[in-house]
């Protein structure tokens, strides 16, 4: 290899790693978004509403706490085990906290209004979102698993931000959601893909109940054929 060529393929991997380290600041930024104070005179207001839409709101809360409660859990778990290494398993401890901020955050709105929150999860079996990550024992399935995760956390968001009436309440769901495409790209950057294909499907499009197995069964095809 020619010189030329070995600083090239030094320059981009140079790149890649600035371009994950800036996507995991600004992940970091956003997952600050959804803080108590922003959220608590939101949630007076939903306390006012006693109609069809108050429940509505109320319902989309929880559905985003058990979401943030079952992925907090999922990047504890990766964290604290032995199959991540590296750049993944910084990444996962890093998202771990951001997951477990939303989700505090969204709790302590919602039991401001004297609702209680849905229960954290102790184990990933039983928790729908969490579908195939007992099985994910390479890191790449893992990964895979953490991308059709990010996936599904961006479809909650799309479906349950539009329920949302309190302006900063709806801000803060949407800050949250678009964190999760951060994430998203993170996790495809480290697992290789093109940049290209990032985005290729479409969200509202998608069955995406089935991502997370679909992108574990490509990881594991990946494998075998590697």
């Amino acid at each position: 290899m020619s010189g030329a060529q070995e600083s090239g393929r030094v320059d981009a991997s140079a790149h890649e790693a600035l371009r994950r380290r800036a996507l995991l600041a600004r992940g970091a930024w956003l997952a600050g978004a959804a803080t108590l104070p922003a959220l608590l005179g939101p949630a007076r207001a939903l306390a006012q509403d006693d109609g069809e839409e108050g429940d509505a709101q109320i319902e989309a809360l929880r559905r985003m706490i058990s979401a943030e409660q079952a992925s907090a859990l999922a990047y504890r778990q990766a964290a604290e085990g032995d199959v991540l290494r590296g750049e993944a398993k910084a990444l996962a401890e890093e998202l771990r906290g951001a997951e477990d901020a939303h989700a505090k955050a969204f709790t302590a709105a919602l039991e401001q209004i004297g609702f209680e929150a849905p229960e954290a999860p102790d184990s990933p079996a039983g928790v729908e979102l969490l579908e195939g990550f007992e099985e994910a024992d390479s890191e790449r399935k893992l990964i895979g698993f953490f991308v059709g995760l990010e996936l599904q956390l961006m479809s909650i968001y799309l479906a349950v931000t539009g329920k949302l009436e309190a302006e900063d309440l709806r801000r803060s769901a949407g800050q949250v959601g678009a964190s999760h495409g951060e994430h998203l790209v993170a996790w495809r950057l480290l697992r290789g893909d093109a940049p290209a294909d990032f985005f290729k499907g479409k969200a509202g499009s998608l069955d995406l109940s089935e991502v997370t197995q679909q992108e574990t069964a490509a990881g594991d095809g990946d494998e075998n054929g590697g």
